[in-house]
């Protein structure tokens, strides 16, 4: 979603489309930001957490400022115009996804054990909600 609407954001002409294509752009990249951070709060283990998400905030301000290096060399080093820059980082938004759609059954055909449920013994202090009234 982000990847496509950078693409936009990048060819179009109108000052309005621009912004709503940004918007969205950015909207895309906030779903995916969120769903890795819940993804990785239902996998990590409770003691490693926090170092897991230091080492995501790490990553990611190295990232964000690896890309803004690559996208000032571009435009001032090589002389790019911002909209073929614009549509390039669109383009390289989209990779992940073409790459994870390409791979996708090969993913599908792993099993996944699944696991069991918790029962109010396995898992004390887990309140049942179902009879609370409030």
């Amino acid at each position: 979603m982000g990847g496509t609407f950078y693409i936009a954001f990048g060819v179009t002409s109108s000052f309005v489309f621009a912004l709503i294509f940004l918007a969205v752009a950015h909207m895309g990249g906030s779903i995916l930001w969120v769903f890795s951070t819940v993804l990785l709060q239902l996998n990590v283990e409770d003691k490693f957490r926090g170092r897991v998400f230091a080492a995501e905030a790490a990553l990611t301000t190295l990232t964000m400022a690896t890309s803004n290096y690559v996208v000032a060399e571009l435009m001032d080093g090589m002389g790019f115009s911002p909209r073929v820059v614009t549509a390039g980082v669109g383009i390289f938004f989209l990779m992940p996804g073409i790459i994870w759609f390409a791979t996708r059954k090969l993913w599908d055909q792993k099993e996944k054990p699944s696991a069991p449920a918790a029962t109010h013994e396995e898992a004390p202090g887990v309140l049942e909600t179902e009879h609370l009234e409030i």
